[in-house]
């Protein structure tokens, strides 16, 4: 192979090197980065590879849990977090007809002593489906997630 290299990637912003086997990617956004290899006899394959920055932060939240069955498990609804998740801002439940049934705020995910344990005012609720609104604060940010839990009886 006169005059080529065994590989090529561009673009070069972000890359420790462009004509080496083995180079270091630094970016801050998405970045896609084509690569193209040469063998012994000069043919070539060309490739694309996607970098996407992940989030850090990740989180659970439940769409069932039975309160009260006697089993121990899925006892209380709150909201499950890796290490990146600072705190529940806001934790907000809602019956079908609109009716705020629980609210917490500026919590530690994963604490089920303060999540929800499918009452209002000291009663059990029915089985059903109640809406949530929730705030997530992790490091990088912060999220807002909507959606539905099964409360099992």
């Amino acid at each position: 192979m006169v005059g080529q290299h065994p590989v090529s990637s561009r673009p070069a912003a972000g890359l420790s090197c462009t004509d080496c086997l083995n180079p270091t990617v630094e970016v801050g956004e998405q970045t896609d980065f084509t690569v193209q290899v040469f063998n012994e006899r000069g043919c070539s394959a060309t490739g694309t590879i996607t970098i996407l920055l992940g989030e850090l932060c990740q989180y659970y939240i439940p769409n069932a849990f039975s309160p009260g069955n006697g089993d121990g498990v899925n006892e209380v609804f709150t909201i499950y977090g890796n290490g990146e998740v600072e705190e529940i801002t806001r934790l907000e439940i809602f019956d079908r007809w609109g009716n705020q049934v629980f609210s917490r705020r500026n919590f530690a995910p994963g604490d089920e002593a303060l999540g929800w344990e499918g009452t209002f005012r000291g009663q059990d609720l029915p089985a059903g489906v109640f809406t949530y609104y929730a705030e997530i604060r992790c490091a990088e940010g912060s999220y807002t997630e909507k959606g539905g839990v099964n409360l099992l009886r």
